[in-house]
């Protein structure tokens, strides 16, 4: 009989211990390399209804590390606006526009809302700690239309000239999948995302004597990124 009310008496103890390994928010810090030639980091939140569902709510910033990136391998037929941007890639006296304050590098901020799934592969002590996560969101691009400053100084003299984009697109699509381990507060992850935005989307449309700058980049291309991540979870 001692024994029977002993056991009783365990029990909240247990439901409640196994409750508390629930932690329904999460606080990450993520950082990346991509395939825009840009490295990405992101502040998120997530809140977690159960074991499996949550939503989660990111500010992220891309921006790019290379150089020379909308440079042609040859000089051969170039155009007025062939090189307007490669202001930085070479001094030749020919090239008339050249963007005034080195922004040849691309660069975005976005807004990512998901939803996410979570699948637990291993539990110890009624504790998940090695989980499979899969979110599926949005990109919501908040400078779509960028203003670029170029210099003309094709007739000798200095001029500058401000010109924004048109019709800027702000909403993409976005996946992301990662292998978390649970360390009781803390969650260690890495994972792939892959996105259809294009860090150039916002200067695509800019035009300069009404010609347009598109030619002088890259054909658009999607984002595909490998990150590392570390959440903070309560």
């Amino acid at each position: 009989m001692n024994r029977f009310i002993v056991i009783m008496a365990m029990i909240p103890s247990i439901c409640f211990a196994q409750k508390e390994m629930l932690y329904r928010h999460e606080v990450q810090f993520a950082g990346g390399l991509n395939s825009q030639s840009a490295y990405e980091i992101e502040l998120g939140y997530s809140f977690l209804f159960n074991r499996y569902i949550g939503a989660t709510l990111g500010l992220h910033a891309m921006d790019q590390s290379f150089n020379r990136l909308f440079c042609n391998s040859s000089k051969e037929d170039m155009s007025f606006f062939q090189f307007l941007l490669c202001g930085s890639c070479d001094e030749d006296d020919n090239w008339w526009y050249r963007e005034q304050y080195k922004r040849e590098y691309g660069s975005a901020l976005l807004v990512r809302p998901a939803l996410r799934l979570q699948l637990p592969l291993f539990k110890e002590s009624g504790e998940d700690v090695l989980v499979f996560n899969m979110e599926t969101g949005l990109f919501f691009n908040l400078i779509p239309n960028e203003t670029l400053t170029f210099r003309d100084d094709k007739a000798g003299y200095y001029n500058e000239v401000s010109v924004k984009n048109r019709g800027g697109r702000w909403l993409y699509y976005h996946l992301k999948g990662y292998l978390s381990i649970n360390l009781d507060r803390f969650q260690l992850s890495a994972g792939y995302s892959f996105s259809d935005f294009d860090i150039f989307d916002s200067r695509r449309n800019i035009f300069l004597d009404k010609a347009v700058i598109q030619g002088t980049m890259r054909n658009r291309k999607k984002t595909s990124t490998v990150f590392l991540a570390l959440a903070y979870r309560f």
